[in-house]
């Protein structure tokens, strides 16, 4: 497969590697994808860096129960939930209370009205009591079906820049930002096309996942997710998510084609990399991204406020003017050839106007 960014746009139900859907496929059910999902996950669970807080999978009976035992770490666990027509790759994170109970919260990219497993997770054999689904978002985020790419990168942003004071706490501020700027009142138009589109492109360029790959794509997870939390009209990413916003308009206005849309949205997320590039990483980074999670819903309630989300204030030529110059580019690409093709059908009928002229000079000479 290509490593080209995919932007499917049809909406369907989320599924995890090693899962066979009997819905119509996409971007996530090619081998490729599967294939890589599959190694990455390995790596990450041995790895005792890269995602610290993630433990492994839990026993799923035949009956499809979801088993822990008290004695389990606490942290979070890879789940495949299998459903008559699919499944889908959610997080549970297992944390033992100070009475001595044990609580779990779920993390699906599906949003909190898909949640409908909640009976099948158990403790010591019965079922779990304490089942908290603040983690996840209000509504889907997963239109394109990337629920293993979801949970990777929740569980690559709850590690990183971890304040070791409250972990928990400083994960649940993390997450917390990322569904308010996605999904919700303050959520920020083509941001969250443009994260995950973004994570899609880094995540299938790489051809094999081995330890040292694993790493690369950790820290470049890391940075796109810094530019996300610290995301503001002077990010360096602003006139990017802004023109792709613009996109997503006008393609659900029928303003421009899915294919046009796609190639739009690919090439904004290309370019956005050399824009963005050093931004989210180096010296300090930790402490703006805490700064950023402490006003966060603040910095997204200012840009919705002064009309910013959405707006076309771009001075470097960004924003709407780059869709339309895209867009442009398409008319005038389409114009080029609809003139090469007549041009050849003029010279095609001049060529047979001469020999037919020729064919009679010679029958009148004889």
């Amino acid at each position: 497969m290509s490593s080209k960014p995919s932007t499917p746009r049809k909406p369907s139900v989320s599924r995890a590697s090693g899962c066979v859907s009997k819905t119509k496929k996409d971007a996530s059910d090619s081998g490729q994808y599967q294939g890589n999902i599959t190694s990455l996950e390995e790596l990450l669970i041995k790895s005792p860096t890269l995602a610290p807080t993630l433990r492994g999978r839990p026993r799923v009976s035949d009956t499809k129960t979801i088993n822990f035992d008290t004695s389990s770490s606490d942290g979070f666990y890879m789940v495949t939930t299998d459903n008559d027509d699919d499944c889908h790759a959610v997080l549970i994170y297992k944390q033992m209370q100070p009475s001595g109970s044990v609580k779990f919260y779920i993390y699906d990219p599906n949003g909190k009205e898909r949640i409908n497993y909640t009976k099948r997770i158990m403790i010591d054999g019965k079922r779990a009591s304490q089942i908290d689904v603040t983690m996840t978002p209000d509504g889907g985020i997963n239109p394109e079906g990337f629920c293993a790419l979801w949970c990777i990168v929740v569980m690559i942003l709850w590690d990183m820049d971890i304040d070791p004071r409250d972990p928990f706490g400083d994960g649940m501020r993390k997450l917390n930002l990322l569904n308010e700027k996605i999904y919700g009142p303050r959520k920020i138009p083509g941001l969250r096309k443009w994260l995950i589109t973004m994570i899609y492109y880094l995540f299938m360029k790489r051809r094999a996942y081995i330890p040292s790959v694993t790493e690369d794509f950790v820290r470049d997870v890391q940075q796109q997710i810094r530019l996300f939390l610290t995301y503001s009209p002077e990010s360096p990413i602003f006139p990017f998510v802004n023109a792709i916003a613009d996109a997503i308009a006008d393609e659900k206005a029928g303003r421009i084609t899915e294919k046009e849309y796609d190639t739009m949205v690919n090439n904004l997320v290309k370019e956005s990399i050399t824009a963005g590039a050093g931004a989210g990483a180096g010296a300090g980074a930790g402490a703006v991204i805490n700064a950023a999670v402490a006003a966060g819903i603040d910095i997204a309630a200012k840009s919705a406020d002064a009309g910013l989300v959405g707006a076309h204030a771009d001075a470097d030529g960004g924003g709407i003017r780059r869709v339309r110059s895209l867009r442009h580019k398409n008319k005038i690409s389409r114009r080029v050839k609809k003139t090469r093709r007549t041009r050849l059908t003029r010279r095609t009928r001049r060529m047979r106007r001469m020999r037919r002229m020729r064919r009679n000079i010679k029958s009148r000479n004889r």
